[in-house]
């Protein structure tokens, strides 16, 4: 497997928060009850301030879920790295192929 250069690990740690997070301010979009029509997609303060069968839809569900997953596997990446623990694909196999034990 080949490595990236540690220059370079930098940017694609910044590039996958920034993944990660930009569906966040979709989220947080502005909603002003009885100004705007109720957002057909996952709205924060939709769901605060109306309640409104549009919001609660199996692919809003979904959608609320796999954002969920993604930034706990982030928070969790985050976590390992700042640990000094080796992240997936950072083990480099040995001469034998095999991977080492992380203690």
């Amino acid at each position: 497997m080949k490595r990236v250069e540690k220059t370079r690990d930098c940017h694609m740690e910044d590039f996958r928060r920034s993944a990660t997070l930009w569906p966040l301010l979709r989220l947080f979009k502005h909603f002003s009850p009885g100004k705007d029509g109720v957002p057909d997609r996952p709205n924060r303060h939709a769901r605060a301030h109306t309640v409104d069968g549009v919001q609660y839809t199996p692919v809003n569900a979904l959608i609320a879920t796999m954002f969920a997953a993604s930034v706990l596997r982030e928070v969790h990446e985050s976590l390992i790295l700042d640990n000094g623990t080796p992240g997936p694909g950072e083990l480099e196999a040995g001469t034998d192929g095999n991977v080492p034990d992380v203690e």
